[in-house]
């Protein structure tokens, strides 16, 4: 289930120009896999296709037509492995939990790419640590340094894409940003794409995603909305007017919300009474899967759901269909901060709080 939950995201996996399609084979072997099968993912300028890939003893064959350079996800036990195709014979060799990609230019071009950043992942890496560790009077400053490696981060690839504005790296930057990240950047990194990019089949699914994206950017108002509660009665988003609310979109069958929702709990408890609440919006489908959570999460605060699963209404409106994920809503129904988790939400609201 918690596989399924982050298919979706992979819809907007990479771009590239349309050249005649060319046979794309992909042979395995890995070594220590039992699974008989495994779901594979990839990109086409249809849209996002979900293949089952058949095993037997560690090794399978896959093979399409494809017109150029793909992102795809290869959905493996215990995590997901994304990586570039492209036409000709590729080999997936190693072990489940350090998978080795043979044959593909694009592939070995990402590699290299990501390693540029290698410096500015672990400037991330040690401030991560130092917050973890750090007093609360010490982080603020942390956090300010944090925000600095961000924005170096996004320069980077800003500057990449300025340069290379055909490739489906840049591409593939443009696509993750529309579908996770900050509305405004998403753009900038879109209009830097060359025009051929965007007029495309893929480069229009990325605009649309933008369009979506829009939705949820900072200052945009969320509209009301109906939902029912566990026990079937109708809450309407407008009720809670007046009140900072934060909107928190998980589903009884994703570990990472489950392990998220004692943070929320402590945030609730600790500010439940200065005019914020929780709204908790489920993406189950299964009535008794969604109650038996909220139970033993022990969480107190309002849930909604349409039981539509990764298409539930609000979240779609949002785009939203991975998670977790959440929204924080200011007294006048506002975007004032998205996907706050663990220390990142306490310090949010030790901030909003403090200056009221």
């Amino acid at each position: 289930m918690l596989k399924k939950t982050y298919l979706v995201i992979v819809a907007l996996l990479s771009l590239h120009l349309i050249v005649p399609a060319q046979t794309v084979t992909i042979q395995g072997n890995l070594i220590g896999l039992t699974e008989n099968q495994l779901q594979f993912v990839y990109n086409t300028s249809e849209g996002y296709k979900v293949d089952t890939i058949h095993v037997t003893d560690g090794k399978f064959t896959w093979s399409k037509k494809l017109s150029g350079p793909r992102k795809a996800m290869l959905f493996l036990p215990e995590n997901s492995f994304p990586f570039f195709i492209e036409p000709g014979n590729i080999r997936i060799e190693g072990k489940p939990d350090s998978v080795v990609v043979i044959g593909s230019k694009t592939y070995d071009e990402s590699i290299a790419y990501s390693r540029s950043f290698k410096d500015l992942q672990q400037q991330r890496d040690s401030i991560h640590k130092a917050i973890s560790n750090a007093p609360a009077n010490e982080q603020p400053a942390l956090r300010e340094k944090q925000v600095r490696v961000t924005k170096m981060w996004t320069e980077r690839e800003n500057a990449y894409i300025k340069s290379h504005p055909m490739h489906v790296i840049s591409s593939d930057i443009a696509a993750r940003r529309a579908s996770m990240g900050d509305y405004d950047e998403a753009l900038l990194a879109f209009n830097l794409l060359d025009r051929t990019i965007q007029e495309s089949p893929e480069g229009k699914e990325i605009a649309s995603a933008l369009a979506i994206g829009k939705r949820s950017r900072m200052g945009a108002k969320v509209p009301d909305f109906i939902q029912n509660d566990p026990e079937g009665r109708p809450v309407n988003f407008a009720s809670f007017r007046g009140k900072y609310v934060f909107i928190d979109f998980w589903s009884s069958s994703c570990a990472p919300c489950r392990a998220e929702n004692p943070n929320i709990l402590k945030a609730y408890n600790k500010y439940k009474d200065k005019n914020f609440t929780v709204l908790g919006v489920s993406l189950d489908d299964n009535i008794e899967l969604w109650k038996n959570a909220i139970k033993e999460d022990k969480m107190p605060w309002t849930m909604v759901s349409d039981l539509k699963g990764l298409k539930n209404e609000v979240s779609s409106y949002f785009g939203i269909f991975g998670i977790p994920r959440s929204l924080l809503i200011d007294t006048e129904g506002k975007i004032i901060a998205k996907d706050l988790r663990g220390d990142e939400l306490k310090q949010k609201l030790d901030e909003l709080f403090s200056s009221n």
